[in-house]
């Protein structure tokens, strides 16, 4: 039993040698103590999640057997760090897949993970001009935890997301001022995203501002977004107004318009989505699917969307498109590599 179980513990040390020198690496060019933190909790999780298993497993495995309990330790902490934690840049994925030639305004640490996201979105075809990297922070990283029912649980450590500033985005103003369209979320700091409606405003390209995660938002912001794209909670956190029926929905983006937006798109999982305007309310439904992971979905639909309307699609257009990939992304597990291309809706019935 201990010879097995040392083994397991070997496939875990090999793992974090293997993710522990990079980070050393990091740290001579000036990382700070952070990352060392995130690779001690990523190899401590497995060593919780798997020591367990291989305690019971190793009166029935024989010497020969207990070099592959360490190999299944190295493997399981290589996913769990390799995969789980990283889903980088999910609106931009989604739209670049959708066949959108995408910008990537932001910042990513210099660390393995920033390493990895910045290689994910470049091997999509997405510009890093205007992304800037920071030595000083780690990368933003998140752990997924999903549900039978698909539904899921997301604890976020921002770090570098956190350093993106109006300056950063000033860069940026030039492609800003020539895009079809601007898509922003609130994973950043509010002036920068203040920063980048405003250019674009001023410019006469439409925004899309997709408020998650949750916050009060100033009228000044509000006024010079295009469409806003609320979750039913969001909804309720904007307005102060209960979202749980469909009129109760309707009476709080009616609410919200009055802030300053042109049009609201409220997403409500399963059922779809409700588009409404000063002049007219309208359901688009989802279809009928088998959720497996719904991590990303809300993030497919805003990519979908931004794609569609600078394509030229019609608002009802690209919304219907929009659900449609939605309900496409949430039948295959992972954030990111559930992200459809244009091709998978052609055998999407």
């Amino acid at each position: 039993a201990f010879g097995s179980l040392f083994s397991f513990c070997m496939g875990i040390g090999l793992y974090g040698l293997t993710y522990l020198y990079p980070v050393y690496l990091g740290r001579i060019r000036g990382y700070d103590a952070l990352q060392i933190g995130e690779t001690m909790f990523v190899t401590g999780l497995c060593m919780f999640l798997t020591a367990p298993i291989a305690g019971k497993l190793s009166a029935k495995i024989d010497p020969r057997m207990q070099m592959m309990i360490g190999f299944a330790g190295f493997a399981l902490g290589t996913w769990i760090g390799n995969v789980t934690l990283r889903n980088p840049g999910l609106h931009e994925v989604a739209a670049a897949r959708l066949g959108a030639r995408v910008e990537f305004i932001g910042c990513i640490g210099r660390d393995p993970f920033g390493e990895t996201a910045c290689a994910g979105l470049q091997k999509e075809g997405i510009s890093l001009r205007h992304t800037t990297r920071i030595g000083t922070v780690s990368s933003g990283v998140a752990l997924i935890l999903v549900g039978a029912e698909g539904e899921n649980l997301i604890s976020v450590a921002r770090s570098s997301n956190d350093r993106l500033t109006p300056a950063h985005v000033r860069r940026a103003a030039p492609s800003i001022r020539r895009a079809g369209l601007l898509l922003a979320q609130l994973e950043v700091p509010l002036p920068a995203v203040t920063e980048a409606v405003r250019i674009a405003f001023r410019a006469g390209v439409r925004v899309i501002l997709n408020p998650a995660p949750g916050r009060p938002l100033p009228r000044t912001l509000l006024r010079q977004v295009w469409m806003i794209t609320p979750n039913e909670s969001e909804l309720s956190l904007l307005t102060g107004l209960p979202t749980q029926t469909p009129a109760q929905l309707v009476r709080a983006a009616r609410r919200l318009l009055a802030s300053g937006p042109r049009e609201v798109l409220i997403t409500c999982g399963a059922r779809g989505a409700c588009h409404v305007t000063p002049d007219a309310t309208r359901f688009e439904p989802a279809p009928k699917v088998r959720a497996i992971d719904t991590t990303g979905a809300g993030d497919c639909l805003n990519g979908a969307l931004a794609t569609a309307l600078a394509a030229g699609a019609t608002p009802p257009e690209a919304i219907r498109f929009a659900v449609r990939c939605a309900a496409l992304s949430v039948q295959h597990p992972g954030a990111q590599p559930s992200l459809p291309r244009r091709k998978d809706l052609f055998r999407f019935k």
